[in-house]
């Protein structure tokens, strides 16, 4: 069976810019579902993230190329996200990431 193509492989320049783009949909995916659970307005968790309401309407529609990784990052230790990376233990896997909401 022929492996699926990596779609941020497709579309970025080169495995590094691929990889950076996945963690940024990861992290973006990441603060969308924590922020929901917040059962607050946007104008409210913008608030708690430290950002403008517009500015988290783009990243929750997930509009996140204005976003860079180390923001995200930021955004995503606000919200108590906590992120565990891990090596792939086969050659097939492209990634092994895990975000866990363990703060409420």
């Amino acid at each position: 069976m022929k492996a699926k193509p990596d779609i941020w492989q497709t579309i970025a320049k080169d495995k590094a810019e691929a990889e950076t783009m996945r963690l940024r949909a990861d992290l973006a995916i990441a603060l969308r579902d924590r922020v929901a659970v917040w059962d607050l307005t946007q104008a409210e968790a913008a608030k708690r993230l430290g950002i403008s309401q517009p500015r988290l309407s783009e990243l929750l529609k997930g509009r996140i190329g204005s976003f860079r990784l180390d923001r995200l990052t930021r955004l995503a230790s606000k919200a108590g996200c906590a992120m565990i990376c891990e090596k792939p233990y086969t050659a097939r896997a492209t990634h092994a990431r895990k975000f866990r909401h363990c703060r409420p």
